[in-house]
């Protein structure tokens, strides 16, 4: 209503910045908007694409995952997926979160360098920034974590209820402070294993962000690539010796047993880790920096059928990969060598980072015309700027589906599918008020807050 009735156009007021991050009008505008303070950060609308495409592919791993491995009539079944090469390469699909971590750390120097032209770089802005980073992400899981705790135990009932839906209460219920305070992957596998089981990106998220930005300061002036390798190094080393010393699996291996328990070694091991996923960060960072480089020298790139190529070969190289730890870890009788759990659990979160760090590149740059038209289409953003949301209450979306079962389910392929497009639909149709009410204004909140109209706050891969 203040933003509806304030008039810019005859007292030239400009309204209270802080009432105005709450206008429901104001926050329509801007998630409908293409408008960009600098020209050079509408080169990433590409992104926007990617994120679309994987948060609907980390549904669907999701959904796969969870929804089959219930009490279904036809067991026999579940068991041959495992020997079908593309259910074996959905199985693999959680690596990624990967290119997440890259996208977050190359918006992360881009933004930056940018923000280095009008304004001095120091360590002031630091807790500014973090506390902006922390403005983005915390108020969509204090909501999700406040609803679970109260009012999602009271929104069904069936004799699965207590099964999938009541230890994830009691969890959150128990855990909610580590989950604020980002700390939840470090916990013992024994705890808080039902209580947003997605959150444990997000949570690694912030502290790669933490390094990232720390790394950043304390490299301006010089050791900057030293440092960039030895982030990286560590990103290769540390989920090649937790296989070597924990005899684990080098990526994380859905079966029954990991959904019955919402628990793996390689999960907390492996898997979540913050170090573990450096390598992908410290690409995403690289890649921030040559990008703001090659834009402030106007860098052209060859109209080459090569480049254009290549950037499209980045889709099968992500099947091969998927494929190859499908083959690996799902399709073999036996169990992966060592070596070769050591190799891959070194090399093949490094590998998909470079892969989409050249597929972002190349929809920067326009390496591919095709990709370029397909990039620029308007409709990509606004699932995007939905994307933070929906991650953050798919799972409890499954959750209900699976407590309120009455039935055996039945695994079959057209169940599967009807199963992923009923969760991705509903959960972009409650992400959407969630995202006008409660992400926007207070993120926007926040970054007045700390911000104001100043300085341009560090981006991040979930939203512009």
């Amino acid at each position: 209503m203040y933003d509806a009735q304030l008039d810019r156009t005859k007292n030239q007021s400009k309204g209270n910045p802080y009432l105005l991050c709450f206008s429901l009008i104001k926050n329509w505008n801007k998630y409908t908007s293409n408008e960009h303070k600098d020209l050079r950060f509408k080169s990433f609308q590409g992104l926007h694409v990617i994120r679309t495409v994987l948060i609907f592919l980390i549904i669907m791993v999701h959904v796969v995952w969870l929804m089959p491995f219930t009490f279904v009539d036809n067991p026999r079944d579940l068991e041959l997926n495992f020997e079908k090469l593309s259910y074996q390469m959905v199985f693999s699909g959680g690596a990624l979160i990967q290119v997440y971590f890259m996208m977050s750390g190359c918006l992360l120097t881009h933004a930056l360098k940018i923000g280095a032209e009008q304004h001095r770089i120091s360590w002031t802005i630091f807790p500014l920034i973090l506390i902006y980073r922390l403005g983005r992400v915390l108020p969509a899981i204090m909501m999700i974590l406040g609803f679970t705790t109260t009012w999602f135990r009271h929104l069904g009932n069936g004799p699965l209820w207590n099964y999938y839906v009541s230890p994830a209460v009691s969890d959150c219920r128990q855990y909610w402070w580590s989950h604020l305070l980002f700390v939840n992957i470090f916990l013992p596998d024994t705890e808080d294993r039902a209580c947003l089981i997605q959150s444990w990106h997000i949570s690694a998220e912030i502290h790669l962000f933490t390094i990232g930005l720390f790394i950043y300061l304390a490299t301006r002036k010089r050791f900057r690539r030293l440092a960039f390798t030895i982030m990286f190094l560590i990103g290769l080393v540390a989920p090649a010796l937790h296989v070597w010393f924990k005899d684990v699996e080098a990526t994380l291996v859905i079966y029954p047993e990991f959904v019955r328990k919402l628990m793996s070694d390689e999960f907390r091991n492996v898997h979540s880790m913050p170090y573990n996923n450096l390598s992908a960060y410290v690409i995403g960072m690289c890649l921030g920096l040559y990008i703001y480089d090659a834009q402030r020298n106007d860098k052209q790139f060859p109209k080459s059928k090569i480049l254009s190529l290549l950037a499209w070969m980045v889709i099968p190289a992500t099947f091969l990969l998927f494929g190859i730890s499908g083959m690996y870890f799902y399709g073999s009788n036996e169990r992966a060598p060592l070596l070769f759990r050591i190799i891959f659990a070194a090399a093949h979160r490094p590998i998909l980072a470079i892969l989409y760090a050249f597929l972002v590149l190349g929809l920067v740059f326009k390496f591919s015309k095709l990709g370029s038209i397909i990039a620029c289409w308007s409709v990509w953003r606004l699932p995007s700027r939905l994307s933070y949301m929906v991650y953050i209450i798919h799972i409890n979306i499954i959750q209900y589906l699976l407590g309120t079962r009455t039935q055996l389910d039945h695994v079959s392929f057209i169940n599967i599918a009807t199963n992923v497009v009923g969760v991705t639909g509903i959960s972009f149709l409650t992400a959407l008020p969630l995202y006008l009410l409660v992400e926007a204004p207070l993120t926007n909140f926040v970054k007045t807050l700390v911000f104001g109209n100043h300085i341009y706050p560090a981006k991040d891969s979930k939203k512009e």
